[in-house]
């Protein structure tokens, strides 16, 4: 499952099928988005300079998901390969989430 860490435009585009997060993930909010901590999770953002997807990746890390990886190319990848985007008219977030920041290895995805 893919995971938009960059709610302020995950309105207006975003992957097929991708969920909402912040980058602080909060265990609620990894359980209504992800509810199979032994499914996939690809956390993606802006493109490879963004860090976001890092963090988010490294909080689902942290709640013991299984299989955990950072699509470093993101939207910017995406579009450079004319793959298409959703859209919704309004989207939602936990922006209480907080946690401490582990120091995982996370895979990266090109």
């Amino acid at each position: 499952m893919a995971m938009k860490s960059y709610p302020p435009d995950f309105a207006a585009e975003h992957l097929p099928g991708a969920r909402n997060v912040p980058d602080q993930v909060s265990a609620e909010l990894a359980e209504r988005v992800a509810p199979d901590r032994a499914a996939p999770v690809v956390v993606y953002c802006s493109g490879p300079y963004c860090n976001r997807s890092k963090i988010a990746a490294a909080a689902f890390v942290r709640l013991v998901y299984a299989d955990v990886r950072v699509y470093a190319g993101g939207k910017q990848d995406w579009a450079q390969a004319g793959l298409v985007f959703e859209s919704i008219r309004a989207s939602t977030w936990d922006r209480k989430a907080s946690w401490n920041r582990p120091r995982a290895s996370i895979p990266t995805v090109a």
